[in-house]
């Protein structure tokens, strides 16, 4: 038998006496998130924990970086903010370190599975909104890598979006294991593990990510899984192989990519308001073009001209997005706290766990997408876009078993037009685990 190991345990009050926790908000193999109160002002906090003995010492490096990035970012106002943070060398006896964050109402992906009527603007001004934040970090050389709904953060009374989880970004320079976050929404060339990339251009990848988060706010699912059916599986193969091969396999494979990538997007366009269809359709594809040269650059027949020369400048889709919403002519309709309550209510019964004062601290190695996606799955049981996003994260961490499950869940489940994007990703996610027939 293996030799049974003791659960670590915390006291949470040892953490700060300035500090009353509330609940946990969400556990994964990189930190343990709480919900708080700042006993001095009652202020909702979330806190973000990281214990070496159960998470690693690389898990606190990474938390540093995150802390001092949040620093640089003081005056973004589209950044989550940084409110309070502890380091304690592993001298001490304590052996964690947390920080300290404003706390929000809900994260954007809560509200994904809610009916998608009237929802259109409000999902593209949340995109407007991370784009501006995404647009500060550039400005300082700074790659998020990690953008996608869960970590687009609403804030209701001031009704505005913010990002939030910053524990991939970082200087471009700081490449390695860095350069990429959820396989489910990376762009092409880092499922590729391209290593030719010039750092200069290292931010492109967030404009993939841009588009990517749009077609997830208007589709609930992940965009690089349905363009490539098994990131996760593609990454491990291509380790092994050497960075020239890696390279020519990527460069043979964009005219395919590209191809599969218009074929998505021409069935996307039937759930765009029709106003809006092709000025969108067209701003997505150059974000998402499997090339990360061909997104800025504007040289292929068909794509925006980008007259600003520097990747770093986002001002120019910012202003696409703008005439998006400008077609539709409801620029000024931003008022999602009825929609945000709704999400809000479900979340809390889903997500929020009641805290004793001892609290076990129990190791995982699995990311903390996964309880997400299964928590927005138990919340809405008739949503094929709750159960396509399980199959989707479920097939990233190799589990397809549950893949499978939820995929065939999300089939079966009501649906209407406006959800069939919903529905082709749980058919790929059958096709990839070898179910084609109930595909």
């Amino acid at each position: 038998m293996p030799e049974s190991r003791q659960t670590p345990q915390l006291q949470l009050s040892s953490l700060s006496g300035r500090y009353q926790f509330d609940a946990v908000l969400s556990e994964g193999r990189s930190s343990t998130v709480f919900s708080a109160f700042d006993t001095s002002d009652r202020k909702p906090v979330v806190i973000k924990l990281v214990d070496r003995r159960i998470h690693g010492e690389r898990r606190v490096e990474d938390l540093r970086r995150e802390v001092e990035l949040h620093r640089q970012l003081d005056e973004c106002n589209n950044v989550v903010q940084l409110l309070d943070w502890e380091f304690r060398s592993a001298r001490d006896l304590s052996t964690f370190c947390y920080a300290v964050f404003e706390r929000a109402d809900l994260s954007a992906d809560w509200l994904l599975p809610l009916p998608a009527e009237d929802l259109f603007i409000k999902k593209m001004h949340l995109a407007v909104d991370a784009l501006v934040g995404l647009q500060l970090l550039h400005r300082r050389r700074i790659a998020h890598r990690d953008l996608k709904a869960e970590n687009l953060l609403i804030f209701k009374q001031l009704n505005q979006g913010k990002l939030a989880d910053l524990g991939r970004a970082g200087d471009p320079k700081l490449r390695a294991e860095y350069r990429y976050g959820d396989p489910r929404f990376a762009s092409p060339e880092n499922i590729f593990l391209r290593e030719d990339i010039p750092e200069s251009h290292e931010t492109l990848g967030d404009i993939f990510l841009i588009g990517s988060l749009i077609f997830e706010l208007l589709t609930g699912v992940a965009f690089t899984a349905i363009l490539l059916g098994a990131p996760t599986r593609i990454m491990s193969h291509t380790k092994r192989l050497s960075p020239q091969v890696r390279s020519t396999r990527f460069t043979f494979q964009v005219p395919r990519l590209r191809a599969r990538t218009r074929r998505i997007l021409n069935q996307l366009s039937v759930e765009i308001p029709q106003p809006a269809r092709t000025s969108l359709i067209r701003l997505m594809s150059q974000l998402l073009d499997p090339d990360p040269a061909a997104r800025i650059e504007g040289n292929r027949p068909g794509t925006l001209k980008n007259e600003r020369t520097h990747e770093t400048d986002l001002q120019w889709i910012v202003d696409n997005m703008y005439k998006v919403l400008r077609l539709v002519d409801q620029i000024g309709d931003r008022d999602w706290c009825n929609i945000a309550d709704r999400a809000v209510a479900t979340s809390h019964l889903e997500v929020h766990r009641p805290l004793p004062g001892l609290f076990d601290v129990v190791p995982t190695r699995l990311p903390g997408f996964i309880y997400s996606a299964r928590a927005i799955a138990k919340a809405h049981p008739n949503s094929v876009v709750a159960w396509a996003r399980l199959a989707q994260a479920a097939q990233a961490i190799g589990n397809a078993e549950e893949a499978a499950n939820a995929a065939t869940c999300a089939l079966h489940a009501p649906r209407d037009r406006e959800e069939m994007i919903a529905v082709l990703a749980a058919r790929r996610v059958l096709r990839e685990c070898g179910q084609e027939a109930q595909a």
